[in-house]
């Protein structure tokens, strides 16, 4: 089932944070000894493209499929239908409703970063950053997630009625790995209520644990249309939420978010799952590919708290997304031979983001001065059409 904003599209302008992808890039050399740098490298490259985003893409959905057969599926149906329970779906679907095992997992996440301050921790930056040659640092994606979530509560504590400092209240909890759990199957998703207070009443979650909470917030950003990091109204936004993986499938297949396009020729992009091996990252940049300018249409999905899986997938207008292959360094600065590739976006306007957002903390900056730009987190997806 996919849900449509029932209201103006709003911005979308997280902080998604970290993640890391390391890519390469050809030399062309002028001896015999700069020839041979330059096959290597070629090599490294059609072994990372050989991983290519679609087979990923592929891959990740695959493990999120339900595991349920159509006659289970009709069965904890009907048992819905009649009883108002679900029985045992979360065992037998695979779903996460452990109320008390997230909030032991949300209360590492808040910790991980021990007593460093999140503006002190690198999740924004420059587009000049992205230059050939240049040598970055990514932060740890869980410093970043805590980062994140630290400054995400600062917004909600900050909000005001009114919302004019930016309705932070509708900022979504996104980290470098969500726990796992499947999809719904297609019929059950259409069966089952998908409401504010649907994860307490179907799947029975105390109320007052954090993961009711994100529940219910994901809700909130699907069926009003809002996904905001302290950020005001951006007009053009297309944003839709999908309860099963073929929901997830035929947004990506329809007009509304890529525009008119042929769905047999949409790319989808991914950060290098290898850059969240739980540390941070230090690389050399070998290759920039610009994927969507500021006139193309693109689509990010990003994966929302929920006992089933949950994806939020909204078009950006004024943003640029793009491929960067990096080549890690080892302790000692000397390259490594694989390359791995990092997805980036860069919010080209931040007029009327919430000026506490911690991108202005890492830019030192203000709203509507320049753009800020982040990797797109593990789990996310990003979507744009070939042809």
């Amino acid at each position: 089932m996919a849900f449509r904003p029932s209201q103006h599209n709003r911005t979308i302008s997280v902080g998604l944070a970290a993640i890391l992808l390391v890519t390469v890039a050809s030399f062309l050399g002028r001896n015999a000894a700069a020839a041979s740098t330059t096959r290597s490298r070629r090599e490294m490259m059609q072994q990372t493209n050989a991983q290519s985003s679609d087979a990923w893409l592929l891959q990740m959905l695959a493990g999120m499929r339900s595991p349920l057969s159509k006659a289970e599926s009709d069965r904890f149906a009907e048992l819905y239908k009649k009883t108002g329970s679900v029985g045992d779906l979360c065992e037998a679907g695979k779903l996460y409703c452990d109320a008390k095992s997230f909030n032991l997992y949300y209360q590492n996440l808040l910790q991980f970063d021990g007593k460093k301050q999140e503006k002190d921790i690198s999740v924004f930056f420059r587009e000049t950053e992205l230059v050939v040659g240049r040598e970055i640092s990514i932060e740890d994606p869980r410093l970043q997630s805590a980062a994140l979530e630290k400054n995400r509560l600062q917004l909600a504590e900050f909000d005001t009625p009114s919302g004019s400092v930016g309705m932070s209240k509708y900022n979504y909890l996104n980290v470098a790995k969500m726990p796992e759990r499947s999809f719904l199957p297609a019929e059950l998703a259409q069966t089952l209520p998908f409401s504010s207070d649907s994860a307490v009443k179907v799947f029975q979650l105390d109320p007052s644990s954090i993961l009711a909470q994100e529940s219910a917030k994901t809700f909130q950003i699907c069926q009003e249309g809002i996904h905001k990091d302290g950020t005001t109204e951006l007009n053009g936004e297309a944003a839709a939420c999908a309860t099963s993986l073929e929901a997830l499938q035929s947004l990506v297949r329809s007009p509304m978010l890529l525009g008119p396009h042929d769905a047999a020729n949409v790319k989808a992009l991914s950060t290098d799952e290898r850059l969240h091996s739980g540390s941070s990252f230090r690389g050399k940049v070998v290759e920039v590919s610009l994927e969507a300018s500021v006139e193309q249409r693109h689509a990010v999905c990003h994966n929302l708290m929920y006992p089933s899986a949950v994806y939020f997938c909204h078009y950006l207008p004024r943003t640029r997304v793009y491929s960067v292959m990096l080549q890690p360094l080892d302790a000692a600065g000397a390259q490594q031979r694989h390359l791995v590739r990092a997805i980036a976006m860069c919010h080209m306007d931040t007029t009327g983001w919430n000026p506490r957002h911690l991108a202005f903390q890492n830019l030192l900056t203000l709203p509507g001065h320049g753009e800020a730009c982040h990797w797109v987190l593990q789990g996310s997806m990003t979507f744009v059409p070939t042809a």
